[in-house]
């Protein structure tokens, strides 16, 4: 299931929003296996293009893009800055944006930190 519309009672995006099932398996392999992150990123940029959910999708895989590059620790710092945003005076369809990204971020961010306890 695809949860991009899924509202709290406070009319708020839950913990939920942006996430999509398929591109979370895909961030699953990303995470865990280090010598087949081009192969995964290949599939995933395959599968963006033709989601009903593009921007998601695509920002999945940018975030794949961003963390080969980067390392992991750019997560922590990217969902540092969201939140700092979305306290802020944006409007409501920006901040739901920001909130579906920074979903996403955590997604991968839970990955890193289960990688590292094993």
């Amino acid at each position: 299931m695809n949860n991009l519309s899924l509202i709290d009672c406070n009319f708020a995006l839950n913990l939920q929003a942006g996430l999509l099932d398929d591109f979370n398996e895909l961030a699953v392999r990303f995470m865990k296996e280090n010598n087949k992150r081009d192969e995964i990123m290949i599939k995933a940029k395959s599968k963006a293009l033709s989601h009903t959910f593009q921007v998601e999708a695509h920002f999945y895989l940018s975030v794949m893009r961003r963390i080969t590059q980067h390392g992991a620790g750019i997560l922590k710092d990217e969902i540092d800055r969201l939140e700092r945003l979305i306290e802020g005076a944006l409007h409501a369809n920006k901040a739901d944006e920001l909130e579906k990204r920074k979903n996403i971020l955590k997604q991968f961010q839970v990955l890193h930190y289960e990688r590292d306890e094993l």
